[in-house]
Order: structure tokens, then sequence, then C-alpha cells
């Protein structure tokens, strides 16, 4: 998915479910085919620290407005980096609980 062609005018994505994984994640996250996604929802994806950070680190999603972690594996300090990486956001939901 992340290498294949553009989705230009894509603006949600719903994956959840779907055992992404850390490498699938990181592979997104490297994506130019997703210009003006503003929702992602990569919830319940055995995604570890490495995937959520990468995403954190991203300039490929300009347009991103909303992210969804929840049910992944993510540690008390990636936790953080994300609130703090991605503050721009609208919505941020990386607990279970949300």
């Amino acid at each position: 998915m992340a290498q294949s062609k553009k989705f230009p005018k894509l603006k949600t994505l719903i994956l959840k479910h779907n055992f992404f994984s850390d490498e699938g994640t990181v592979e997104f996250a490297k994506s130019l085919n997703f210009p003006d996604l503003e929702v992602l929802q990569l919830g319940w994806n055995e995604v570890r620290d490495a995937g959520a950070l990468a995403l954190a680190g991203s300039k490929n999603f300009p347009k991103l407005k909303k992210l969804d972690l929840r049910g992944n594996y993510l540690a008390g300090k990636t936790k953080e980096t994300l609130r703090i990486a991605l503050a721009h956001l609208k919505s941020l939901r990386i607990f279970q609980s949300e």
C-alpha cells in the first residue's frame, strides 16, 4: 500500500484490526501517496514504538487532523512523544479508553 500509486483525493483511511505492525507503519510513514489524508485509523494493528514514532516524525501527511492508534503496544514515553509531536492534530487517540 505504501508503495502503491498515489491517492491524491483520499481523505480518510481506516485500517483497524489489520496486523499492520511496526514494519508496515514505518513504510506507510515514508509514503508520499496520501497528500490529502486527514483521518488515519490504525487501531489494534500490533503497532509498537518504532511505527508510532515513524508516524510522529513523518512530514508526508500535512493535512492530517485525526490519528487513531488505540489498542497498540506503545510505551509511556512514546505516548508522551506523540502528544508533543502531534499536538497540532484535532484528535490523537492512543489509549483504549478513548
